[in-house]
């Protein structure tokens, strides 16, 4: 947990520091606006939680069952149909497999197994004229899985694809829901004695975000 915690705390202040210089960006209203009568980069920073489902593994010397976490993202909205966005996922898991004790560890203990994913994505909104706001979403991850306190077991690289909806509270917060299926294949899983696995996994989060 400590990993996860401090990986946010990092990437917060990251996001912060580089739209630090753009809060004084103009809203006039929901959703992205421009500013006198040409295009403004927009940027957002915001954090949820979410719940896991594995829906398959193939490969890996424990299998996970679904879970939970946190996320924290940050990113540009360049138009008006248009985003980029960094995201941060931590997912806390407990293994599938029977109670085992050992010198080290214990598979008995609860969340003992994290998956880590960082992932560059293209939103593309969906107009309403109205404070409902859809997206699509799509882009590229980095995935690794490791034992809490322990180096990553694996790692590896995937996709992600899924779409959400945020619905503007005022010109500035949003409050969001959406869902992903994040694919990734990961590779050294537990050093010398693992195997290969890719992992495909559901999520689904509940998020509130700032607009600047």
């Amino acid at each position: 947990m400590r990993r996860i915690t401090t990986s946010l705390a990092m990437l917060a202040v990251v996001v912060s520091l580089l739209v630090s210089g753009n809060a004084e960006a103009n809203h006039r209203g929901y959703g992205y606006t421009t500013s006198g009568g040409g295009s403004t980069a927009q940027p957002y920073v915001g954090f949820s939680g979410l719940g896991t489902g594995v829906v398959s593994q193939v490969g890996g010397v424990e299998y996970m069952a679904s879970g939970g976490g946190a996320s924290i993202w940050g990113g540009v909205r360049v138009g008006p149909m248009v985003a980029l966005e960094l995201n941060y996922t931590g997912s806390l898991h407990n293994p599938t497999t029977a109670c085992e004790v050992g010198y080290y560890y214990d598979l008995c203990s609860a969340n003992y197994l994290v998956l880590d994913m960082l992932s560059a994505d293209l939103k593309l909104h969906l107009p309403t004229r109205s404070n409902f706001d859809p997206f699509l979403q799509a882009g590229l991850l980095a995935g690794w899985v490791g034992r809490e306190g322990f180096a990553p077991d694996a790692k590896g690289g995937g996709f992600d694809v899924g779409a959400g909806f945020d619905l503007w509270l005022n010109p500035w917060w949003t409050l969001g829901v959406r869902g992903l299926y994040r694919g990734m294949k990961l590779s050294d899983y537990a050093g010398d004695n693992g195997t290969g696995m890719f992992l495909s996994v559901i999520t689904g989060e509940v998020g509130l975000a700032v607009h600047f």
